[in-house]
């Protein structure tokens, strides 16, 4: 059935990770606060190596042991399932709703960048790249449309978080922040995460 096979996925992938995110240390990699030249050169596409964009040791040492069971689920999934699911999360949007009588906190990746984790020949560090474009979560779309009869403009988004000649998560978070700001209780936090993700919206939701 399709619900056992969602479950057989695990944390950290399907659509409710999309809207109902809990980054740790454990299931993701935080760069919100990487050195700014590597940052700079991972948000411009080009291989990046962790210990570029974490410096600090004792961070980079928690990141590599997250990047090596990252890799290992990007892995699985895709071999087994056919899914990729290694991704940047660019923004983090959170409100609290009302799901079957019970008040809840959501917390949803805002732009999901496919990216690319690989071991350096020497074993001791990783490389992440950011692949293509970042596009906004299709799950948050849904939802922003479906329980707050929000048509967001995302080719707006999209234009400001490429106004410059690397992807700027910053300009495309206050571009959002700007359409939902009469919609009260949405918060728009800058958080940039490496973590697995995967809209399952079409086999798995009821």
């Amino acid at each position: 059935m399709v619900s056992t096979w969602v479950d057989s996925l695990g944390p950290g992938v399907g659509t409710d990770t999309l809207l109902r995110y809990a980054p740790s240390a454990s299931n993701s990699i935080d760069i919100t606060h990487a050195h700014p030249s590597g940052l700079a050169q991972f948000l411009a596409g080009r291989r990046t190596r962790l210990s570029t964009l974490l410096r600090d040791s004792d961070q980079y040492v928690s990141a590599r042991r997250t990047a090596e069971a990252l890799r290992g689920k990007i892995r699985e999934l895709w071999d087994e399932r056919g899914i990729d699911v290694g991704y940047l999360s660019a923004g983090l949007a959170n409100w609290r709703a009302v799901h079957e009588g019970r008040s809840e906190q959501l917390n949803a990746p805002i732009m999901l960048g496919r990216i690319v984790l690989t071991v350096r020949e020497d074993q001791e560090d990783y490389e992440i790249q950011l692949m293509g474009r970042a596009e906004f979560s299709p799950a948050l779309l849904r939802y922003f449309k479906r329980q707050y009869h929000l048509d967001i403009d995302v080719p707006a988004i999209n234009a400001a978080a490429y106004s410059i000649a690397r992807f700027d998560p910053t300009r495309g978070m206050d571009a959002l922040r700007l359409q939902v700001a009469d919609t009260g209780g949405i918060v728009i936090a800058h958080k940039l995460l490496i973590s697995t993700f995967a809209d399952l919206a079409g086999p798995a939701d009821p």
